[in-house]
């Protein structure tokens, strides 16, 4: 299972998986190494013969989409903004097991966590059955007891922490209970909205045939 996936129905005899999992904390590279990464950057570019790299194309454009800047939020409150990645997730601090996951806003005009000028609430979707290990892997299990089940239920059911506070879910009709999961939408961070212009107006480009402006 992905580590960024949502499993589709809890099973037995899951267990445990460690995945690999970029830091994401500044590397502290030496002048050399960081030499080599740029003769090597070079060479790839120019196909290791002197020729131009090729052209960018629909794939690369998709690729950079998925890229984008992404806000992240710990279940503690800790944001960082880093671009996706394939695990769904940032390691904000692997010692103390701590993980960013990307931020979901609450579109409920009514929700007690907007801010008094209207900005939505953030908050986490935090999956309970990933984890991270102190040398920064991670680790994607299968919930298998019955207690794990229901902890799984009430993950799978996305929904606004300050909303559901003062929500009476159990006389709440099927109705209601989606539209406050409607409400629950992924935040887009401003340069990412940018980010993803340029790369549609690039797209539009390829698609027909244009070079791309001189810059």
């Amino acid at each position: 299972m992905p580590v960024n996936a949502r499993p589709s129905s809890p099973h037995a005899g899951g267990g445990s998986h460690r995945w690999p999992v970029q830091r994401f904390i500044g590397l502290r590279w030496s002048p050399a190494v960081w030499h080599v990464v740029t003769v090597l950057a070079v060479l790839v570019a120019c196909g290791c013969s002197g020729r131009q790299a090729r052209p960018r194309n629909h794939t690369d454009i998709a690729y950079d989409r998925l890229r984008v800047d992404t806000l992240f939020i710990a279940k503690d409150g800790r944001r960082v903004v880093q671009p996706m990645n394939k695990d769904g997730v940032a390691v904000i601090d692997a010692a103390a097991g701590v993980l960013g996951w990307p931020a979901w806003q609450c579109n409920n005009p009514d929700c007690p966590g907007r801010q008094a000028d209207g900005t939505p609430y953030l908050f986490p979707w935090p999956n309970p059955f990933i984890s991270v290990n102190p040398d920064g892997t991670l680790v994607a299990r299968q919930p298998n007891m019955p207690a794990e089940r229901k902890v799984f239920d009430e993950f799978a059911t996305q929904n606004c922490p300050a909303c559901k506070e003062r929500r009476s879910l159990a006389s709440e009709s099927p109705q209601q209970r989606q539209q406050y999961k409607d409400w629950c939408q992924p935040h887009e961070l401003p340069s990412a909205a940018k980010q993803r212009m340029e790369l549609d107006k690039e797209l539009q480009r390829i698609s027909a045939g244009a070079k791309p402006p001189s810059k």
